[in-house]
């Protein structure tokens, strides 16, 4: 499956010169991860719509000469400091004001810094048309910093579209030197007028590109004449190499240090959370959850149904026993306490009485008491059935709570001296 989706993007003033740039087909090519081209050719985007959909990314390449590359000499500053120094820097190259247009620094070397420029709106028009397409992540390179080069050495391609020459050069001599423009011209059917036209197409090159080895990528219709045309110019022949344009060719300089002249645009406009890549794990996390709270109040409602119907038995018993109670709020512990009452009346006694918690203690400290020297009981207090012992230098809790165990007793708490102590639950009574 496809990773990345390139498209070569008309120039801004031929898109402007139709009625909808995106009716016209595009050249384009999806690669997969590894790079290798699974589908390529020339579609519009209403054809490349699904394409567009399923890809990871969109990278689309400007036209030539819709990006200006400029160079401004820079102190040296931070990366934040110098972004916002650059409507400054260049305000004397710039044709307009520096809030209508993009500014994206390239690279500083011996303190000049190369800075791509492009059309603000225009670069928000194509970013808003390829998210209405269903584009996932958008981004834009010059295409004359994506082609092919060799340092020392100057690259130059040639598209011919709509009697358009697009030429996009460039060249890399520790700072990038790119440039680009429409050339209003194409390549006749008629012997003697497709010479002409290619024979100026040679010498506009010979004017832009300096004084060393160039490579001319340009269609293989166009190669033959171009290849004849150069017999006319012997210097020019000598360091010109053409090339069959493809598309490994035109994004073969694409690397981190390329400018994204829409990524302050797609930071903006796109969401940093792809959510139609996770719509299947959250649904599948959002139905398992629906299944679980389905699950648990099923069981809670089962729970319930139980705890209604022992109530209701327990209660029905209660009334069964004590026909003249009226008040029946907790079923359980009022026939816990009216059976623990009728033991106190028959002359028995419980395990959380107070004579049988002082005793059952006092037969503890007995034993106990003799080996903690200075240890003394100054008092008991009974309520809420526990027995409170508050003590003087006593500090053997831990055989106290052993001692107590053996006498059916816990040792609940022991604060500021004070003892508190409780039968064990589950205790005979």
């Amino acid at each position: 499956m496809a990773s990345t989706l390139y498209i070569l993007l008309p120039s801004k003033v031929t898109a402007q010169a139709t009625a909808d740039w995106t009716h016209s087909p595009r050249p384009f090519a999806a690669l997969s991860a590894n790079g290798t081209i699974e589908q390529q050719g020339c579609q519009t985007l209403s054809q490349l719509k699904p394409t567009l959909m399923q890809v990871r990314q969109v990278v689309l390449l400007l036209a030539a000469g819709d990006v200006s590359l400029l160079q401004a000499k820079v102190p040296p500053m931070a990366a934040s400091k110098l972004r916002m120094s650059l409507p400054n820097l260049l305000e004397d190259q710039l044709s307009t004001e520096a809030s209508e247009v993009i500014l994206q620094p390239v690279s500083i070397v011996d303190g000049i810094c190369t800075v791509a420029a492009v059309d603000k709106a225009w670069m928000e028009s194509v970013n808003r048309t390829l998210l209405a397409f269903g584009a996932k992540k958008v981004h834009a390179y010059p295409s004359q910093m994506a082609m092919e080069y060799r340092a020392g050495a100057t690259s130059v391609l040639l598209d011919h579209e709509n009697a358009i020459i697009e030429f996009a050069a460039h060249r890399f001599d520790g700072s990038y030197i790119g440039l680009g423009l429409g050339l209003d011209q194409t390549i006749s059917t008629d012997a003697g007028q497709q010479a002409a036209g290619v024979f100026e197409s040679l010498q506009a090159l010979s004017l832009f590109v300096p004084e060393s080895e160039v490579t001319v990528y340009l269609d293989v219709k166009a190669q033959e004449a171009f290849q004849q045309a150069l017999t006319q110019d012997a210097g020019l022949s000598q360091r010109l190499t053409l090339q069959a344009l493809n598309w490994k060719h035109r994004i073969a300089g694409l690397d981190a240090n390329t400018p994204d002249l829409l990524a302050g645009i797609s930071a903006l406009n796109q969401s940093s959370v792809d959510w139609r890549t996770w719509r299947w794990p959250l649904g599948l996390g959002l139905a398992a959850l629906l299944i679980n709270m389905i699950g648990l109040n099923i069981e809670w409602w089962s729970l319930k149904r139980e705890a209604q119907a022992l109530t209701a038995s327990m209660t029905q018993a209660y009334r069964s026993a004590y026909p003249k109670e009226s008040v029946i709020i907790d079923p359980l512990a009022q026939m816990q306490q009216k059976i623990s009452v009728a033991k106190k009346l028959s002359g028995q006694s419980s395990p959380d009485d107070f004579v049988v918690l002082a005793a059952q203690f006092a037969q503890v400290w007995d034993r106990l008491a003799p080996n903690v020297p200075g240890a003394s009981v100054l008092g008991l207090e009974y309520r809420e059935r526990n027995l409170f012992v508050r003590t003087r230098s006593f500090n053997a809790a831990d055989q106290l709570k052993t001692s107590l165990q053996e006498q059916a007793l816990m040792l609940v708490s022991f604060k500021d001296g004070i003892l508190q102590i409780k039968p064990v639950s589950g205790s005979p009574k």
